[in-house]
């Protein structure tokens, strides 16, 4: 079983909503006798922590402790937070009885909470009867660590103001994700920048498994673009507002960080990872590279690291390499092709789950003309992309984030949302091969992308949401791969129910709705009778049209009580549950279907609105838990696994004996 110790954020928040169902909120009139006395402690050592931030909440509420900065959990209303003193304790007097979580904060440290076994693993509930002492509460919190190493040139020589990026890997329905970490001095792209030893520093650091890289995609304009205005502020405010990469960029004109190469300019951050200079006329530049040598994600070395270690020698000797200049067009209705984004990105060509990394950025001239002046010798995919603004709102925002691209909208008015252009969304896909001859005279078509639209149904007997509550409804098209979104703005419905997406790039995407609509869980999204919640829709071409948002009143519902292989109640367990088919294990799809619960102090467990459907439910220890949806943890799991079968609306119960996994 994988070695980690820690958790999915999406797996926290399916814990929190099933910690929210059962959250019994003190009344007013409740007699204020119960208290809790504990402690906050090292989870190495064992020993107290001082001057720690003590907050009681309202039920186990999931807490993101995997954030470099930490958001402190809202408390119980009426409980001020405590600080702990030199033995690290704490007490909360006067309580009404109800359901509470216990969570702690320090600087230095990932945040803490009752019954926490693993840096951002599951917290654990604390249900007090009337008048009850709970004085036996533990709190482990784990010191922030630290990645630091020195980034030279091929000469070895140092080199200042290369852009470092740090990976967090976790796993999505049982595929492998990197998300970039933003540490205290990182920029939008979650990079630091080395110093003048070439030197570089992530602290804050959340004990886990992560990749560290160089990021040196590169950014260009089109000559004409920079000549067109006479300001130098605007042309450099223009570059950075289009690619959102490291800060301010320089065209020239401003500084010396940009070069001229024929009919563009590739842009450079401030003291950023400049060139050589040309042989035989042939520009080299340094490519990313992932830490030892690796040109993808996949070939890297994986780095762990524990409870306040200081990892230094993460080292990078940078070579350039060769490029080649790649130049075309977009081609397409006259009025469109022009001012458009255009990214090359380096598919994994060890494992396609793993995302894409960007490489370069341009934008088209007015006539939809396109240049990269100096692209590493490789395989890439050439993405162009250009989402029409809102009839109200005015227009979509560019951010270049991590390995991919996100988009943002405004919102009109207080919580109104963005209504959904009728324009559709322009893009362009196309294999590109960059060799040792520049490529040149490409034309490219570029294309109105597809959307879907549909209608939302309830099935049930509990009063409808209001048309407001119906409006708020955001209705998300997901790519396949793990955290891969579409790159375009969420559709939502309308009042009356019926929902739009925008348009999007073809490609395969899962259909689901976010947001939440009183007394209703979501039960599927179908369309010629598949599950698209689950089963992705291969978009190509056309619209689609029908497609049926179901939400009833019947979710199921799983609880029981989990007991130690001597019969006494397990305090220390986890349950978790997940689709017995292993079919599922490895797609992105069903990830409602996994859910990871704490026992409580009796070693009783509730997880809610699940679909129907044929479940594994397992108990093991707390502390031995890490990654979970790897597949190879789960057939490890359905080995002592019991089988659970869920209808619609079932109260189902299932008691559970802890397992030892192997």
């Amino acid at each position: 079983m994988p070695k980690t110790r820690h958790f999915l954020v999406l797996v926290l928040c399916a814990f929190a909503a099933d910690a929210h169902a059962q959250t019994a909120q003190p009344r007013a009139e409740d007699p204020r006798t119960a208290l809790i006395v504990g402690q906050v402690v090292d989870a190495t050592s064992g020993k107290p922590i001082a001057n720690t931030i003590v907050t009681l909440t309202p039920g186990a509420v999931a807490v993101n402790a995997i954030a470099a900065f930490p958001v402190a959990p809202p408390g119980v209303p009426g409980v001020p937070r405590v600080m702990t003193g030199p033995d690290g304790q704490f007490t909360f007097r006067g309580l009404p009885k109800g359901v509470y979580g216990v969570y702690a904060t320090k600087p230095d440290h990932v945040d803490g909470a009752f019954g926490r076994r693993s840096p951002g693993g599951l917290a654990q509930q604390l249900v007090l009867a009337e008048g009850e002492k709970a004085g036996d509460i533990v709190v482990p919190m784990w010191k922030f660590a630290v990645v630091s190493g020195t980034v030279v040139d091929e000469a070895g020589e140092p080199i200042v103001g290369a852009q470092v990026r740090m990976l967090r890997r976790t796993y999505v329905g049982g595929r492998p994700k990197f998300t970039a970490i933003y540490g205290f001095m990182a920029t939008m792209r979650g990079a630091v920048a080395t110093d003048d030893r070439g030197q570089y520093r992530f602290s804050g650091l959340t004990p886990g498994d992560y990749v560290v890289g160089i990021d040196a995609m590169q950014g260009s304009i089109p000559l004409s673009l920079a000549q067109a205005s006479s300001d130098p502020t605007a042309r450099s405010a223009q570059l950075s507002q289009i690619f959102q990469v490291r800060g301010p960029t320089s065209l020239p004109g401003a500084s010396s960080g940009a070069l001229q190469i024929g009919d563009a300019v590739l842009a450079l951050p401030p003291g950023g990872l400049t060139p050589p200079p040309p042989v035989d006329g042939r520009l080299a530049v340094y490519p990313n590279v992932y830490y030892p040598n690796a040109a993808t994600v996949s070939r890297a070395t994986v780095i762990t690291i524990g409870s306040g270690e200081d990892r230094s020698g993460v080292d990078f000797q940078l070579t350039p390499a060769p490029t080649s200049r790649v130049a075309g067009s977009l081609v397409g209705d006259p009025d469109a092709v022009g001012n458009v984004q255009v990214w090359l990105n380096q598919l994994d060509s060890q494992d396609s789950s793993v995302g894409i990394d960007t490489v370069a950025a341009t934008i088209t001239d007015s006539s939809g003309a396109f240049v990269f002046p100096a692209v590493p010798i490789g395989q890439y995919t050439l993405r162009a992309l250009k989402t029409p603004a809102s009839p109200r709102s005015g227009s979509t925002t560019i951010i270049q984030a991590g390995s991919g691209v996100v988009f943002s909208t405004s919102i009109v008015g207080s919580g109104t949302p963005t209504p959904v252009p009728t324009e559709p969304t322009m893009y362009a896909l196309a294999p590109v091969a960059v060799g040792h001859r520049d490529l040149t005279g490409i034309t490219i078509p570029l294309q109105a992308g597809p959307r879907v639209t549909g209608r939302i149904e309830f099935d049930g007997s509990a009063p409808k949401p209001t048309p407001d509550q119906l409006e708020r409804l955001t209705v998300q098209l997901e790519g396949v791969v793990p955290g891969g979104g579409t790159g375009v703005p969420s559709g939502h419905a309308d009042k009356t129910g019926g929902f739009s997406t925008y348009s999007v790039p073809a490609g395969k995407y899962f259909v689901r709705p976010s947001g939440s609509l009183p007394g209703w869980t979501f039960r599927s999204a179908t369309y010629n009778g598949r599950d698209l919640s689950e089963s992705p829709l291969d978009l190509e071409g056309a619209d689609v049209t029908g497609v049926v948002l179901t939400f009833t009143d019947r979710p199921a519902d799983l609880s029981g009580t989990v007991r130690s292989a001597d019969g006494r109640a397990d305090a220390d367990a986890t349950v978790l549950l997940f689709p017995s088919s292993p079919q599922a294990w490895a797609n992105a799809g069903p990830l409602r279907r996994f859910r990871a619960v704490r026992a409580t102090k009796t070693g009783a467990f509730t997880t809610s609105g699940l679909p129907p459907g044929s479940y594994y439910a397992v108990a093991v220890a707390a502390d031995a838990v890490g990654e979970w949806t790897d597949p190879r943890t789960l057939e490890a799991l359905a080995k002592v696994a019991t089988e659970v079968r869920l209808d619609e609306g079932d109260k189902k119960t299932q008691d559970l004996r802890t397992k030892e996994v192997r």
